[in-house]
């Protein structure tokens, strides 16, 4: 069952009997993990104005790609 339900999408499994403790737990991280990913793409935008990171390091790994 919890073969399936990975291949379905799933994160984790919880087993019985289980802790309240440990659900309340689990149930969070999905939560956490967007409000994470979030933050993530507001700052990057900043810390490249910020910082000025250039993007010619992309164009560079292109370019040697090519030779």
């Amino acid at each position: 069952m919890a073969r399936a339900a990975f291949k379905g999408g799933a994160q984790d499994f919880i087993t019985k009997p289980w802790s309240n403790d440990e659900l309340i737990a689990q149930v969070s991280l999905p939560s956490k993990a967007g409000a994470l990913r979030d933050e993530n793409v507001q700052l990057k935008p900043a810390l490249k104005q910020r910082y000025n990171f250039p993007e010619y390091r992309r164009q560079e790994r292109k370019d040697a790609d090519c030779a």
